[in-house]
């Protein structure tokens, strides 16, 4: 199995996950670094399987000419050299690959650490306005306990005042009516004599 071949497969492999992150980023979603790196990779693939075919062209056709390396010796070292540009060609383009990605890793490191310091510093905006609010909540429900707790206090003492109310004038009927009572069972008495 040829390199080109091996390579394709490697494509296809991460394939699914290239249109997972296609489709998230097609929605809006940002990327991570590893999404990065996925579609870099492809990328590469896909610029490496380039350069195979065309390596694999070029080396066709030097194979195709070995029966006529013979008489056109001259021509051959011609050849040479441009296969040897062409390997310069392929070498620099990889350079330049390796030097694309380097950079796009940084500049993704980058808004990575812009983004976590972003992040960072709404956290903690987002942490102090949650523990003012708390400290505000925590004064309402203590002025709403205080007044609660007085309301109560003022309750409580009405309430009594109106059960000892209702227990002195219980306590007069009372008496009156033993009086009466009394006074009716010595008239009867004195009656009755």
């Amino acid at each position: 199995m040829d390199k080109t071949k091996i390579d394709q497969m490697l494509i296809n492999m991460i394939q699914p996950r290239v249109k997972e992150i296609e489709t998230r980023f097609a929605q809006g979603a940002q990327l991570d670094h590893d999404d990065v790196n996925t579609l870099l990779l492809k990328s590469q693939y896909n610029h490496i399987n380039h350069l195979d075919q065309k390596l694999d062209e070029v080396t066709a056709d030097v194979a195709s000419l070995k029966d006529d390396f013979k008489t056109l010796g001259g021509e051959f070292k011609d050849l040479k050299g441009e296969v040897k540009d062409l390997k310069g060609e392929v070498n620099h383009r990889f350079n330049l690959l390796e030097e694309r990605i380097e950079a796009s890793d940084k500049n993704t490191d980058n808004r990575i650490t812009a983004l976590e310091k972003t992040n960072d510093i709404r956290m903690t905006a987002i942490e102090k306005s949650i523990a003012a609010s708390d400290k505000h909540l925590d004064v309402r429900i203590t002025a709403f306990e205080k007044s609660n707790d007085a309301r109560l206090t003022s309750l409580e003492t009405n309430l009594a005042l109106k059960v000892s109310e209702a227990i002195n004038k219980n306590m007069r009927w009372s008496i009156a009516l033993i009086a009466l009572l009394v006074a009716a069972l010595k008239l009867t008495e004195i009656l009755v004599k």
